[in-house]
């Protein structure tokens, strides 16, 4: 019997992980640890939203920027206040605050053009910014999670804020972007109006502060529009900020003043927590109406506690 050699066999290689159905592979994205080497450090632009500029982006690259000798930042006119820390501030108005990021973005910033020699670029997208943090935070179980510890967070008010009014609210219109409507985080004017006559009623000085775009409730003083470090200012220096969601309400958290905001979304875990303690690192007292569009009553029951009632009466 003729017996015939035989290649032993390999061993099978194991199974590649697959997703989920429905659901997309997970694709890591960095964290942006970085302590530094001295150098040159390029970062910029910010495309994406302001709170995420204000809470993310901000703080970690001001952590970051302590390992390099010069630090030079790219982004618009209007947020050169919050980069204090950078040696230059190249202005660059054509990335405006978008919902998408850098999502169909073509040109390159002109950090990458204008970088010196050996200099670390760092230019940011949204996603790889908020991804981590989400998932970071979801990891406890919806368990209150501390602030970032990459981040060095700084309070936003200078030492002598000056007064303008004692309640500040942001009312934002429904955003569009493209063809994308962002509708949870608006309030409809007339109960803006509803509110913001109560307030007056009681003899509250009231200003209304955000970009343009955010409404003018007549009776009000008008600061929207204005420089960041005066809208920073007024709000550290009055009693309490108002208003759904938005970069606002964010700034007053790292102003240290204490604030009033809710989400036009039920079950909004991940909002909450950043108000709560996420994106809050210095513990400014704030009520979260977890109630989905509330009411003007109940806005205005939430910002008494943070008034002086000795010289008011309830509302």
């Amino acid at each position: 019997m003729t017996t015939y050699w035989k290649p032993p066999k390999t061993p099978a290689a194991p199974p590649r992980p697959r997703p989920r159905r429905g659901r997309k592979a997970r694709v890591e994205t960095p964290e942006y640890e970085d302590d530094g080497v001295g150098g040159t450090l390029f970062a910029g632009p910010w495309a994406g939203e302001f709170g995420w500029e204000l809470c993310s982006w901000n703080p970690r690259l001001r952590k970051i920027a302590k390992g390099y000798d010069r630090v030079i930042v790219e982004g618009p006119a209007a947020s050169e206040y919050l980069y204090e820390f950078a040696d230059e501030y190249i202005h660059n108005e054509t990335t405006p605050h978008s919902s998408d990021g850098y999502k169909g973005r073509t040109e390159l910033p002109s950090v990458f053009l204008n970088r010196e020699a050996g200099a670390k670029v760092l230019a940011p997208a949204w996603g790889s910014m908020g991804k981590p943090e989400t998932r970071q935070w979801a990891k406890t179980g919806n368990r209150p999670y501390p602030p970032h510890p990459l981040k060095d967070w700084k309070c936003l008010a200078p030492e002598n804020p000056e007064f303008v009014a004692e309640i500040l609210c942001a009312f934002r219109p429904v955003k569009q972007f493209k063809k994308r409507i962002l509708s949870d985080k608006e309030y409809p004017e007339e109960l803006c109006v509803q509110l913001v006559d109560k307030l007056l009623l009681r003899g509250f000085s009231v200003a209304c502060i955000g970009g343009l775009d955010n409404y003018y409730i007549p009776g009000t003083i008008d600061l929207r529009g204005t420089p960041l470090g005066d809208q920073c200012s007024a709000i550290g220096a009055s009693k309490v900020v108002v208003g759904p969601s938005s970069g606002p309400l964010h700034l007053a958290s790292l102003c240290k003043t204490p604030h009033v905001v809710w989400y036009n979304r039920p079950n909004q875990i991940t909002s909450y927590a950043r108000y709560e303690n996420y994106w809050n690192p210095f513990d400014t007292p704030h009520t979260y109406l977890k109630q989905p569009a509330p009411t003007p009553e109940q806005i205005a029951e939430a910002v008494m506690p943070y008034i002086d009632k000795e010289s008011k009466d309830d509302l």
